[in-house]
């Protein structure tokens, strides 16, 4: 009977398809957060429950399951380096062929990019290493908003759509720690209310 009991348990392991570049966040939160390693494994560490070191060019999905319209808060630490880069309304699957809105936060300045079709840098805005900062995405049906710190670096209306999705990338020669990550669900029209 133990012998039977022990096989069980080896078969529920082994069947329950677990990969090592899948993994989860937040567990006990109401929106766990849903990660994925798009990169080599050792280019990313989880830390705990609630946050992740990017070492250089790692880059890491971040989604909470069906949530699109969301407030995503995340404490971001440059380590060493240049910067880390954050991708808006994609997805991970075939992530190089996909539109998308990114912003670069470097120790030179923040650059947000509209799917190649506009930029807009912020050079007043910048990282340093080893000073922490709250970058806050809010995906508002049409609208979009970023912000770095108290500063909102980005208010616009796009034509992409919101979804699920967050990827994040540490720059060549970077290393950057992401930790108090939060997803909240939208629940009023945000963009109205600021």
């Amino acid at each position: 009977m133990k012998k039977i009991s022990i096989i069980s348990i080896l078969i529920i392991i082994f069947s329950s398809g677990c990969t090592p570049d899948r993994f989860v966040l937040n567990r006990a939160q109401d929106y766990p957060i849903l990660g994925y390693i798009m990169t080599g494994l050792d280019d990313v560490r989880v830390v705990n429950d609630n946050s992740l070191f990017l070492y250089p060019s790692g880059r890491v999905s971040l989604s909470t399951t069906g949530m699109t319209q969301f407030i995503g808060n995340f404490s971001v630490e440059l380590r060493k380096g240049n910067g880390v880069r954050f991708y808006f309304r994609t997805v991970s699957y075939q992530f190089d062929r996909q539109p998308f809105i990114s912003l670069e936060y470097t120790t030179k300045g923040c650059i947000v990019n509209d799917n190649n079709t506009s930029k807009t840098l912020i050079d007043s805005v910048a990282a340093s290493i080893h000073k922490p900062e709250l970058i806050k995405v809010v995906n508002d049906g049409k609208f979009i908003r970023i912000f770095v710190g108290c500063a909102e670096i980005y208010n616009k209306a796009t034509t992409l759509p919101a979804t699920e999705y967050i990827i994040v990338e540490a720059m060549p020669q970077s290393e950057v720690f992401l930790y108090g990550l939060f997803y909240e669900e939208l629940t009023t029209n945000f963009s109205k209310e600021l």
